[in-house]
């Protein structure tokens, strides 16, 4: 991958929001009497804070500005929220699933930007399970062109400069990107005029993961493996967790008097559901979900103690394989907008397994989770993978259903599953090293 960390400019780069900020400020200037700045003129403001671009057309005095600044956004909201630029959603996507870390630097005040997005930060609320941190107008006391907002995201990124790409669609980002010392991309879909000196220039969002991600345009052919992907399953295969998962699920059930038809084994039916899927099962009502899934998350806490190992080998397993020219991939049911458990299962994508992950699939990527086949489907599609030299490795009778549906042979994790006499499996590894040897064309080394 040739960037680890993508950096969004919001307004011209993720919102198509430029035409809707100038015209708002056009009726303000001429409500002023101001009929010299035109609509072109005004593109020269393009990525500067607002505050900056009122005082540089005349608006000196603290209550002059305010009143100019109240009107700009009440007639912006007016007009209603502006768009997400088509395709711009998928990329932010696929990015996050391939691993990228993501970030938003805007010249918009914070405050303005929350009513204009409709999430609960910056971003649009489309975007925002995507983006780990966000600089706005006034988190520094310098906006751009100044590298200070970018600077400061890489600090919260913990994010090197070479390893970092900031995307644009001003001069003032150009500058703003050099001058922090990272590479910067032009997104020419919202571009308004000229810039010049950006290090790549997209013509679509979908550029942007051809280059970061570096997308393999066809499927390769390993000698040495029967594969040439193997995707994992996430909790049970990789990671012993589901003792921590399932045991806060029953203990959640005693908490709102649902265990009369439940035992401590029964609830492992839904090992490899997504929780809002078990909770509707379970009959918690649509309005309480998601505070379910937050004292969920608090139990698994507390049970886990901070804490959710990997299986032994399974990391050195992935790491002979991929060291080996084999692709690997995630599908898990897990939302990745979730926080869901601290330590290394606790962040977005584990930080161990990074290094090695072409593409990992959440739950949220898909309409359907699993056992439908989608996830799988979404793998294949985007890294044009071949099903019949693709393996799924998974522990529950979900994954078993939707590696059938998808058409790809299936591995039971015999190291974490619970269910093995009860799942079709091409293989029943009882360990990460037997799985190797069983996929090897040859012993492996």
């Amino acid at each position: 991958m040739r960037f680890d960390f993508v950096i969004f400019d919001l307004d011209g780069t993720i919102y198509d929001s430029l035409p809707v900020a100038m015209s708002a400020l056009l009726r303000v200037l001429r409500e002023d009497g101001n009929d010299t700045v035109g609509m072109s003129d005004l593109q020269a403001w393009a990525g500067v804070p607002g505050h900056v671009t009122l005082s540089e057309l005349g608006y000196k005095t603290p209550e002059r500005m305010k009143g100019a600044a109240d009107r700009w956004l009440r007639y912006v909201l007016e007009q209603g929220s502006a768009q997400v630029f088509p395709g711009m959603l998928d990329a932010v996507g696929e990015l996050f699933a391939r691993g990228v870390r993501i970030g938003i630097v805007t010249s918009r005040d914070r405050k303005i930007a929350h009513l204009l997005g409709g999430g609960s930060g910056v971003c649009p609320k489309e975007i925002e399970p995507y983006v780990e941190t966000s600089v706005a107008s006034g988190d520094t006391e310098k906006g751009k062109p100044s590298p200070d907002p970018i600077l400061l995201a890489l600090e919260r990124l913990g994010a090197g400069k070479e390893r970092t790409l900031y995307i644009g669609d001003a001069p003032t980002d150009l500058a703003a990107a050099h001058a922090a010392g990272v590479r910067f991309g032009l997104a020419s879909w919202g571009a308004a005029g000229e810039v010049s000196g950006a290090d790549y220039e997209f013509k679509t969002p979908s550029d942007i993961v051809a280059l970061v991600a570096g997308v393999q345009e066809r499927p390769r052919q390993n000698p040495e493996f029967l594969y040439d992907d193997v995707v994992f399953d996430l909790d049970g295969t990789l990671y012993d967790s589901l003792s921590y998962c399932m045991g806060a699920l029953w203990e959640l059930l005693g908490r709102h008097g649902m265990r009369a038809n439940e035992t401590p084994e029964s609830v492992m039916r839904f090992a490899g559901m997504p929780l809002s899927r078990t909770l509707a099962i379970l009959g918690i009502s649509p309005e309480k979900v998601e505070e379910t899934e937050n004292e969920w998350c608090s139990l698994v806490r507390e049970l886990s103690q901070g804490r959710s190992r990997m299986f032994e080998g399974t990391l050195d397993a992935v790491k002979y394989l991929h060291g080996k020219g084999v692709r690997i991939g995630l599908a898990t049911s897990r939302d990745w907008s979730w926080e869901v458990l601290v330590g290394p299962v606790g962040i977005r994508f584990p930080e161990e397994l990074r290094p090695y992950v072409s593409l990992a699939v959440s739950a949220d990527l898909t309409e359907r989770p699993k056992p439908s086949p989608d996830p799988l489907l979404y793998y294949l599609r985007k890294n044009n993978a071949d099903p019949k030299r693709t393996l799924y490795v998974g522990d529950a009778a979900t994954d078993g259903e939707a590696s059938e549906k998808a058409g790809i042979d299936f591995a039971l994790a015999g190291w974490g599953s619970r269910e093995p006499g009860e799942v079709r499996a091409r293989f029943r590894p009882s360990s990460p090293e037997e799985l190797i040897r069983m996929i090897s064309v040859r012993k492996p080394d």
